[in-house]
């Protein structure tokens, strides 16, 4: 569903879990309807439980954060590193009591190398089990970081935001036409307070919002995450919770090499068909990117983990029944990547020729070195 050609399909919701030790995806599921990511998780433990997977560490994106899930993950004392918004709840409370007028928060640690500014909050939360018990959180810990370029942008993009709202809302006052939406404008407008008369035209009283603006200044530079039952430092948080960028990355090779963009078909049984081989391509695909980011000459050699595949396109393996295979030699850059793969050559393709001619009787003295020849093609 929500296609480009606006066709009336049923929407589908993908979900696939990755692992952060070995990069690999490990277990994919598929859910009817359009069935948001807060209300999946729940779902999603009791299928990983049911498949094998135990005392698993989940990371999750903002997507995932609700009081529900919390208490899920407190209940069922599960391993979470999740990012969480900064605008509402205990987080907010935490980023009101920090000092920017100096330009730096006070009282955070900084780190050089991320460049950034970081604090650790311990939590108290309870929920009710069975029965009159209760269940205490473990080790519920707020991580803040903060990064004073990501303020400068974040300001920057909401001065941006304000003139283009205000150019847009003169625009209306000089043409003088009526709204045919006064909500959809305001959403449209959200920076600025608009004013209507009864013909909904708008008038020259609209000025910026500035209890918004102080909102989006107030978390400007901040991000947070929550750990449950994890006893890491805020940057070991930040450096796990980054395995997602990595997983992101390799989700997006379902929607390029893999060519799963979308599903061409006319059956749920042939959708399965294809998700499932999607997904052993997903792995394949996984495990050549994870080659190709730890080793430092593929990495210079070629852009992205296509360019890999698109080199070894050229071999090609030529084979009819009752002869013998012929398979083309490998050369230049392929050799490397056999290499960094770990994978043998089959005989006779390695770039350089040995002369397989009959020794004659042996000469007294040093025998002589094979005869090689360079193979270019």
């Amino acid at each position: 569903g929500r296609n480009k050609e606006h066709l009336p399909l049923r929407q589908t919701v993908e979900v696939v879990v990755y692992s952060i030790t070995s990069h690999m995806p490990i277990f994919y599921l598929e859910l009817p309807g359009n069935m948001p990511d807060s209300r999946t998780v729940e779902l999603i433990m009791k299928e990983l439980e049911h498949a094998g997977f135990h005392n698993l560490i989940l990371i999750t994106d903002r997507g995932y954060e609700s009081l529900k899930n919390l208490e899920l993950y407190i209940s069922k004392k599960q391993k979470v590193i999740a990012s969480v918004r900064t605008g509402q709840g205990d987080v907010l409370k935490k980023i009101k009591a920090i000092d920017l007028s100096s330009g730096v928060p006070e009282g955070m640690s900084y780190d050089p190398k991320s460049e950034l500014f970081y604090s650790r909050y311990d939590c108290e939360y309870s929920v009710k089990g069975n029965g009159e018990n209760v269940i205490e959180a473990d080790r519920l810990r707020i991580n803040l970081y903060f990064s004073v370029e990501g303020r400068a942008h974040a300001i920057t993009a909401m001065q941006n935001d304000i003139a283009e709202q205000t150019r847009v809302a003169e625009g209306l006052v000089v043409c003088g036409d009526p709204v045919t939406d006064e909500k959809a404008l305001s959403r449209q407008l959200s920076m600025l307070t608009l004013t209507f008369d009864d013909k909904k035209h708008v008038l020259k009283k609209y000025g910026v919002d500035r209890g918004k603006r102080d909102a989006r200044l107030r978390t400007a530079g901040f991000f947070a995450s929550k750990t449950i039952g994890l006893d890491l430092t805020p940057l070991e948080a930040m450096d796990n919770y980054g395995m997602r960028d990595e997983q992101e990355k390799c989700f997006q090779l379902q929607k390029g090499p893999l060519g799963q963009d979308r599903l061409r078909c006319w059956s749920e049984s042939a959708k399965h068909g294809r998700m499932f081989i999607c997904f052993i391509g997903l792995i394949l695909a996984s495990y050549v990117r994870s080659v190709w980011e730890k080793n430092e000459y593929l990495r210079k050699k070629f852009g992205s983990t296509e360019s890999v595949l698109a080199e070894m396109r050229t071999i090609r393996c030529i084979e009819h029944k009752g002869r013998l295979k012929f398979i083309t030699p490998f050369i230049g850059d392929q050799v490397e990547i056999c290499k960094a793969f770990g994978f043998e050559m089959p005989p006779g393709c390695a770039p350089v020729y040995v002369s397989k001619s009959k020794s004659k009787t042996p000469k007294r003295g040093r025998p002589a070195k094979p005869k090689t020849e360079s193979q270019e093609f």
